[in-house]
């Protein structure tokens, strides 16, 4: 009886003490909050990837694969170029027994089919893909917790996507043993809120090109990869601006659109396991994640034969010329993708590679309002679309049976302040050096609501860590709150409207959207469950009056109810009483 009294006193306290903090926070002078408030910065409008590229990935069949072919031997690369009828010069090795082969110029539509069907017809083919180019998709006593709309507790018109993160946290605020890769453009490691929480990682980006073939010089063979080199075991962010000189100078950025640089990885991993309960910056999701960092896009997106790499590294599957990953990943994050049918791409098989290691994969749907993009659409995948706060689908997310479920994910059409803030970087190119209490950002995009579902389900791990990928996806489906509907909104097309400019949100269906909105309470709860544990049941309200009722004698205590009552009071005070930059056009970051 001591111990229980014990217990809810504890929890009382950090209930009370995150309640001090929100109303701390709330009533903090507004020239104070200039240092900490997020800007809004404006992301560059999403691109639809056309398929253009420059290479493709070829496997040949077993009898073909002796040492002299794994090295695409000049002999055999000239047999393969008199099949596909242009000259193929080799890249690099590639997971799964694969080649990367360059193209002799940039291909698309029936020429690049052209090239991939005659390859495929070669008896010592097994099989032939695009090698496309991919595009990136944005109560702890932490100060900017407050502004965490989308982890609070679900309440009245304006928070009903919320994912209720306390109620996560009663029964379970994290670990680290359920590694989570954030496989995108890299991270912030001096990020002061992500101290702790980062493995070493590793660098997938390799050359562009080959020094002396089709124009490529040794000043821009790294251009995507930004950081003056190839592969290696640094998968810090040195930023992925696009100027207009590098789309003007340098071919391998035609057709890129100028943009500052996002911190995209940094803003994901923030979501996921910022340090949490620590005084400084936001609350992650896994108080105590940790995160492994692998970098596969640079200026421009990414090739998607290092996304697939970087996949199957993450789940522990050796690599041509990668070192063994110490530390394989049981949750993959994927916030980039392109258009097409996962099933007519290389994506398929490295799911399926890495669904057999036992990890999880979770992957943004992507900002077209139109179909779910690849490798988000894959088979065994958990795709993440994005809701605003009140509901409704975003105007940019893409939507379609593919779909898992829908998380926060923010809408500049949004009457309320919805974006989702993370840790990022102050610099417009290169990094700027953080403070002590770092920086943070607010942005909107599917890119951000898959690490909220990556986040919760490495809380589900860390309550169950024997589920598998099946079990997570079918809990995160079964414990899905109900889609709403709000008058004078029209109901989702299946696949998107495919329309570039829409500015009007619209109704969820389980036809479009999935299976509702995620829950974390009710999916770590569940997940608690199935793994054998108790929920212990919260304590009665007090009676009329105020009176301390219950078997422990304490005094009179604050019910749930009228916990949740106070916390939206404060979360609303912090709403009204903070200023904000009005935000120009949407620019959603794919």
């Amino acid at each position: 009886m001591g111990a229980n009294a014990d217990n809810e006193r504890d929890y009382m306290k950090r209930i009370l003490a995150g309640l001090c903090a929100v109303l701390t926070f709330a009533t903090t002078g507004l020239a104070e909050r200039a240092t900490a408030a997020p800007t809004v910065r404006q992301l560059p409008p999403a691109t639809q990837d056309d398929g253009a590229t420059d290479r493709i990935i070829v496997k040949l069949k077993a009898p073909y694969r002796s040492e002299a072919a794994q090295k695409m031997a000049r002999e055999h690369t000239d047999r393969l170029s008199a099949v596909a009828a242009t000259q193929l010069t080799a890249v690099r090795a590639m997971s799964d027994d694969a080649q990367v082969l360059a193209l002799p110029q940039t291909l698309h539509g029936a020429a690049l089919r052209g090239v991939i069907d005659r390859l495929r017809q070669d008896p010592s083919v097994e099989y032939a893909f695009a090698d496309a180019r991919e595009h990136l998709l944005a109560l702890p006593n932490d100060p900017l917790f407050a502004s965490q709309s989308y982890l609070q507790a679900p309440n009245g018109s304006t928070l009903v996507t919320s994912v209720n993160a306390p109620g996560a946290w009663d029964i379970t605020r994290g670990n680290g043993n359920a590694v989570v890769a954030v496989v995108d453009g890299g991270v912030r490691f001096d990020h002061p809120d992500l101290a702790g929480r980062l493995l070493s990682g590793y660098d997938f980006i390799g050359a562009d090109c080959t020094p002396g073939v089709a124009g490529c010089t040794v000043a821009n063979q790294f251009s995507t990869a930004n950081d003056g080199d190839g592969r290696d075991s640094d998968a810090s962010d040195p930023g992925d601006w696009v100027s207009q000189s590098d789309i003007d100078t340098n071919s391998i950025f035609s057709g890129c659109t100028k943009e500052d640089s996002s911190w995209h990885g940094t803003h994901i991993a923030g979501i996921i396991a910022a340090a949490s309960d620590n005084g400084i910056g936001v609350a992650g999701l896994n108080w105590f994640g940790a995160i492994l960092p692998i970098r596969v896009s640079g200026k421009c997106g990414a090739y998607r034969s290092d996304v697939i790499d970087g996949m199957r590294w993450a789940a522990g599957i050796t690599v041509p010329n990668a070192p063994v990953n110490a530390r394989p990943a049981r949750i993959i994050n994927i916030s980039l993708g392109s258009a097409g049918r996962c099933q007519e791409s290389a994506y398929q098989q490295a799911v399926i590679d890495v669904l057999a290691k036992g990890a999880i994969i979770v992957a943004a749907a992507g900002n077209e309002d139109a179909a779910v993009l690849q490798p988000a659409n894959c088979d065994g995948v958990i795709s993440v679309g994005a809701v605003r706060g009140d509901g409704l689908r975003t105007i940019y997310s893409n939507s379609g049976a593919n779909l898992t479920i829908m998380a926060p994910g923010g809408d500049f059409s949004s009457p309320t302040n919805d974006l989702l803030i993370s840790t990022n970087n102050a610099g417009r190119t290169t990094p700027q050096p953080y403070s002590s209490t770092g920086f943070y950002d607010s942005l909107a995009g599917t890119s951000f609501s898959a690490p909220v579902v990556t986040g919760i389900v490495s809380l589900m791990l860390s309550a169950n860590p024997n589920l598998s990928a099946q079990q997570v996806s079918d809990v995160l489906r079964q414990t899905a709150r109900p889609f709403i509907s709000l008058s004078g909104f029209p109901v989702c097309a299946v696949e998107g409207s495919n329309n570039p400019k829409n500015n009007t949100p619209c109704n969820c269906t389980t036809a479009a959207c999935g299976a509702g909105y995620v829950d974390a309470s009710a999916a770590v709860t569940r997940a608690f469950v199935l793994g054998g544990g108790v929920v212990t049941p919260p304590p009665p309200a007090p009676p009329p009056g105020g009176g301390g009722g219950g078997s422990s004698g304490g005094g009179g205590s604050l019910d749930g109810a009228a916990i949740v009552a106070l916390l939206a009071i404060a979360f609303a005070t912090r709403r009204v009483r903070s200023t904000q930059r009005a935000p120009r056009e949407p620019r959603i970051q794919q």
